[in-house]
């Protein structure tokens, strides 16, 4: 049960991060999508960002919610919690940092430094993930 529950975590913190740093526009952003997660990215002075994601591997790039893309390049490290309906820790697993070629952005565009948390519910239990990305910024607003 454990590693259904990490493998579906990281599959949704990949696809959620991955999704949310790389999409289209506003109007397309996949709000409504089935297994769409939107998730709350800080970057510190360069802002805060609601973004949503719902694709498949871990730097799939992500819909900002309002216009624009957030690619993601890295991943700090990144740490699933597993609760139960009572609150206690079933499981908490930290996976190791990983990064896309050299982690760096592309296109000669600054990067931006994130933190994020985001929570599910499966099974009756909670489903926390929470870390670092490193990213950047493309499209509308960009």
């Amino acid at each position: 049960m454990s590693s259904t529950i990490r493998r579906l975590a990281s599959v949704l913190a990949i696809g959620l991060l991955g999704t949310a740093l790389t999409a289209g526009s506003a109007a397309a952003a996949p709000v409504n999508a089935p297994n769409a997660l939107e998730v709350a990215l800080d970057c510190g002075a360069a802002g805060t960002f609601d973004v949503v994601v719902n694709g498949n591997g871990q730097f799939a790039p992500g819909h900002i919610v309002g216009g624009g893309v957030l690619i993601p390049v890295a991943f700090g490290p990144t740490t699933f919690t597993v609760t139960d309906p009572g609150g206690a820790v079933i499981v908490e697993e930290t996976e190791p940092a990983v990064t896309k070629g050299s982690g760096k952005p592309k296109r000669n565009r600054p990067a931006l430094e994130c933190t994020f948390s985001a929570s599910f519910e499966e099974d009756g239990n909670t489903v926390t993930i929470s870390g670092t990305v490193t990213a950047f910024r493309a499209g509308p607003r960009a």
